[in-house]
């Protein structure tokens, strides 16, 4: 227990002394803003409206469940890249580990901390756009409107997207070993292998495609942020909805972290 805790405390200090996760917290909260900027401009030009739950969504968190690409949600993920990527790009690897022996530990310990790291990110991303729109549109733009429809629902999706994606982030650092090659995967996915899938998957008699293409990983969990009765990822696809979508999302991260750690208690560092 001793040995966990420890491992913990130098997870949370090594990754809090790396410049990269800063500036990818203040990116994730950024394009959070920007989007929010966007809609809230889109409201006063009335081509979006308030009493819409899903425009209300869609400018708290950057991600209206119309694309399976979320800003802040990549952004978390590369600071979980970067919690293990970093160290095999700088060959630090053995020096952690001499920190922390134990292999399994020491992923787990990396898995807490960047769960964390990525829920922060997730709640100011949200604080930070909540903010453009009320500067934005006035007192009408209220916390009343965070409670609307199911408004709190999707909220808690978008913190359970992102940090899901900062753990596959973990992952998949684990599983390359680079850095770079990880974060390549993290952002090809939904910017452009599950865009050009659902594409090819879907059409007017394609019911096994759509099926498919429903559970794919990102699209699926695109699904938590989605509203009831509103459009889903690529192509008006309504997906799954918002429970089975986090739990296929899940399902993937949970397969990805349980291989990458066989393979990284197996190998040399």
């Amino acid at each position: 227990m001793r040995t966990f805790f420890g491992a913990l405390r130098y997870e949370s200090i090594r990754l809090r002394s790396i410049r990269s996760t800063w500036v990818l917290v203040l990116a994730a909260i950024a394009s959070a803003a920007l989007v929010a900027e966007i809609v809230a401009r889109e409201i006063l030009r009335g081509e979006e409206f308030l009493s819409e739950p899903e425009t209300i969504v869609s400018l708290l968190t950057g991600s209206s469940g119309v694309g399976p690409l979320s800003f802040p949600a990549l952004f978390a993920g590369l600071i979980g890249v970067a919690a293990l990527g970093t160290e095999y790009r700088h060959g630090l690897m053995h020096s952690t580990l001499t920190a922390v022996p134990r292999r399994g530990v020491l992923l787990f310990a990396k898995l807490i901390v960047v769960g964390a790291f990525a829920a922060l990110t997730a709640v100011l991303s949200i604080g930070a756009a909540f903010a453009v729109g009320r500067a934005e549109i006035g007192s009408g733009f209220g916390t009343s409107l965070l409670t609307a429809g199911d408004t709190e629902r999707a909220l808690a999706g978008f913190v359970a997207l992102v940090v899901l994606t900062a753990l596959l982030g973990v992952g998949l650092g684990a599983l390359l070993r680079s850095a770079t090659a990880a974060g390549v995967v993290l952002v090809a996915l939904p910017a452009l292998v599950e865009p050009l899938a659902i594409w090819a998957l879907t059409g007017p008699k394609s019911g096994l495609g759509e099926d498919i293409a429903a559970h794919l990983p990102f699209t699926a969990g695109a699904q938590m942020v989605n509203l009831p009765g509103g459009d889903g990822p690529g192509f008006d696809l309504v997906a799954l909805g918002a429970l089975a979508g986090g739990l296929t999302f899940l399902a993937f991260v949970a397969a990805t972290t349980l291989v990458s750690t066989a393979v990284f208690a197996r190998r040399d560092a």
